[in-house]
């Protein structure tokens, strides 16, 4: 039984001083017959240091682990926190850890696959995850992501809508900050009618030391009705190169629709990686938008990085 002030904890640390990187989540692994836990249950990724940023250092650590096995079990999902780290000066964070219940991955703050999953925390993906519900939910703060150097495929499939909230996020990061970032993103959406308010996106990563930076991913959406609204964006743009080279080319964006609505102050985009000192702007990516009804006021742009 854990009440609501108790607090079991894995959190990376994180460096005071400097621009070192904050460490990563460990592993929290609870079994039991009967579980009861209304407090917190943390496997965080530590914040980095706020020193003068280069190379590797100042990164967030990644999320870690929590891991609970209880066949009767009444948990505060809220509080089940697998974050990455909070950003630091430089930027970017790590990737969200996971949270499995049972065996399974959980993404469900409030409710259920089966009804609505509403997702209110940062929560993680492996490298071929599906998830398969009736109504999801991603809330102001929520997100469903992955930062990687490495292929990843996630794939929703859904009875009825995917809403994203402002604030909210599905996706990819592609590449890694001083590694370099040739990957596949593929990100596939199956449902009745989705919502974005947020962000959608498989975007590839700036890389500071590599002859290569994070192109951008797939995109597919297939849903009766897609409504991007309220500077909701839908985006596989191509990552910033740090070096000489060639930015990376934008991914590719493609919806089959009855109706899509794409409101002022909204974005689809798969433009290249913009150009620096270093290195040239990518190549646009694709846009394909199949329906029949197509009304856009806001932004759609697959154009070369400026």
């Amino acid at each position: 039984y854990q009440e609501a002030n108790a607090v079991i904890s894995a959190t990376g640390g994180s460096p005071t001083t400097g621009n070192a990187n904050g460490g990563t989540g460990g592993l929290v692994q609870l079994n039991a017959t009967t579980l009861s836990s209304n407090g917190t249950i943390s496997a965080k990724g530590g914040t980095g240091g706020t020193g003068n940023c280069g190379g590797s250092n100042g990164y967030s650590g990644s999320g870690g682990t929590v891991n609970i096995t209880a066949a009767s079990n009444s948990i505060n999902k809220t509080k089940v926190i697998t974050a990455q780290g909070d950003a630091s000066a430089c930027s970017p964070s790590g990737a969200p850890g996971l949270f499995y219940l049972n065996g399974s991955l959980d993404f469900c703050g409030i409710g259920d696959l089966s009804t609505i999953c509403v997702v209110n925390q940062k929560r993680g993906i492996l490298t071929n995850t599906t998830i398969n519900g009736t109504h999801l939910i991603i809330q102001n703060g929520g997100s469903i992501a992955k930062r990687t150097n490495e292929n990843y495929a996630l794939t929703i499939n859904l009875t009825g809508n995917l809403t994203v909230d402002s604030g909210g996020l599905i996706g990819f990061q592609g590449g890694v900050y001083n590694i370099g970032g040739v990957t596949t993103m593929n990100l596939t959406v199956n449902a009745a009618n989705v919502s974005i308010r947020g962000s959608v996106l498989a975007n590839g990563e700036y890389v500071y030391q590599a002859s290569t930076s994070g192109k951008g991913g797939n995109i597919t959406i297939n849903a009766s009705t897609l409504n991007i609204s309220g500077g909701g964006s839908l985006s596989t743009v191509g990552g910033l190169l740090g070096y000489d080279g060639v930015a990376a080319a934008g991914g590719n964006v493609i919806v089959w629709a009855t109706s899509i609505y794409h409101e002022a102050g909204s974005l689809i985009s798969a433009t290249g990686g913009p150009s620096n000192a270093f290195a040239s702007n990518g190549n646009g990516g694709l846009i394909q938008l199949n329906a029949t009804i197509v009304s856009s006021n806001g932004t759609i742009q697959a154009s070369g990085g400026s």
